[in-house]
């Protein structure tokens, strides 16, 4: 059975703001290598969010890469994969529908994919011979259109041809791995699987690329915060890509936020409405109907919501926790564990396994971290819950 170590738990580093190289170098020095030390561990694998802006300093200047190779040998950190989801002004005042541009409708997603490819393919350890890279599910859905659609499977194509080159050249495979997202173009677990299994494989047959090749450079990162919003059955839903032989490449360990009655909650749920990031929430009524709406600002404001419904709400909260700041603020952590006993029932999967709370900085005051100091706390005490979850499934293993 595939088991994860202590090292072999990561988070990512979208949490820390910074886009140009200095302050990724300051972030891993600063946040990452203290979050190693309060585990007391003497390294860890690392998920990194490299912007587009530090990719590019990174790419062009050899002097650049090999301060942050020392740096990262120095610090104990292993960087076996990326997220390449956000391209840039992540912790801008206001981000929200702007994460998800440029699209992969657009040339420039795939310049920074392939930036990033090459930089994971030199930086990562000598035996990891498969990396992953997460990425967009194409784009948000209300911006997409039939030719955004043709340029993204032409710049898939693009993306395979020089992913088969790259680990020709470095021994390296790299797999990107698409994230499904609420209110994206794949927001649902039979959306993925149809552009997997269909689509994807028929734009690109005329040019000669099989099925094959897209399953060997090709996954999914399973964030669970996603498809709990979107209400789905998390083990059916991962039994799903799997029995479609869709690789399981990463899985973005995360927890959404969750009233049972939304009537009595109002006034609480408005602490958790902030300006910079996107939060979709599904509802689901007294009748089964599920509802969505782009976000929980908008949602409160609307009264075509059922406030006398289940509401679920893309809002990353502390993965270890069941309860929050009020009986009446829930979160799907079942779902993390859930995951868990799939990983449990299968296992030949090994996927990497990311936290992935990068809210801590726009959470209600009551929870949010109010130094390094604690934040640093606050993210080895989910990776701590993660390593116990994982021990109660038989899915931990201790290395020397």
């Amino acid at each position: 059975m595939a088991t994860w170590s202590a090292e072999e738990l990561s988070y990512c580093s979208n949490v820390h703001s910074g886009e140009a190289l200095s302050e990724v170098n300051e972030n891993l020095q600063r946040f990452i290598s203290p979050v190693i030390q309060e585990r007391k561990l003497r390294k860890i694998q690392a998920g990194l969010w490299l912007s587009n802006e530090a990719a590019t300093e990174l790419t062009t200047t050899k002097a650049n890469r090999q301060a942050f190779a020392e740096l990262l040998k120095i610090l104990g950190i292993r960087l076996t994969s990326l997220n390449g989801f956000p391209y840039g002004n992540f912790h801008e005042n206001v981000v929200k529908e702007q994460v998800y541009l440029p699209h992969w409708g657009d040339k420039a997603r795939l310049d920074y994919t392939l930036r990033l490819a090459k930089l994971l393919a030199e930086f990562s350890p000598d035996d990891c011979f498969e990396c992953t890279i997460s990425t967009l599910p194409l784009g948000f859905a209300s911006d997409w259109s039939i030719e955004n659609q043709q340029s993204a499977e032409l710049h898939f194509r693009a993306l395979l041809l020089a992913l088969i080159e790259l680990e020709q050249n470095t021994g390296k495979r790299i797999r990107v791995c698409l994230e499904m997202e609420p209110g994206c173009v794949l927001e649902t677990t039979p959306q993925l699987i149809r552009f997997f299994t269909e689509t994807l494989p028929f734009a690109l047959a005329s040019y000669g690329i099989s099925e094959k090749v897209i399953n060997r450079y090709l996954g999914i990162c399973y964030d669970i915060c996603h498809q709990a919003v979107m209400f789905e059955d998390i083990e059916a839903s991962l039994e799903a890509i799997y029995q479609a032989d869709i690789v399981i490449g990463k899985i973005q360990v995360s927890s959404a936020l969750r009233v049972t009655n939304a009537t009595k909650a109002t006034s609480l749920l408005e602490h958790y409405t902030e300006p910079r990031y996107l939060h979709q929430l599904s509802v689901l009524d007294k009748q089964g109907k599920q509802h969505f709406c782009s976000d929980l600002c908008l949602a409160l404001a609307n009264n075509d919501y059922s406030l006398d419904a289940e509401w679920r709400v893309h809002f990353h909260v502390p993965i270890q926790v069941e309860q929050l700041n009020s009986p009446l603020l829930s979160t799907t952590r079942n779902a993390i564990e859930l995951t868990c006993r799939f990983l449990a029932a299968h296992p030949t999967l090994k996927p990497h396994l990311e936290v992935e709370t990068y809210t801590w900085g726009v959470m209600p005051n009551a929870i949010r971290p109010t130094s390094d100091t604690l934040l640093i706390k606050a993210i080895a005490e989910e990776l701590n819950w993660l390593e116990t979850t994982l021990k109660n499934f038989n899915l931990f293993s201790r290395k020397d």
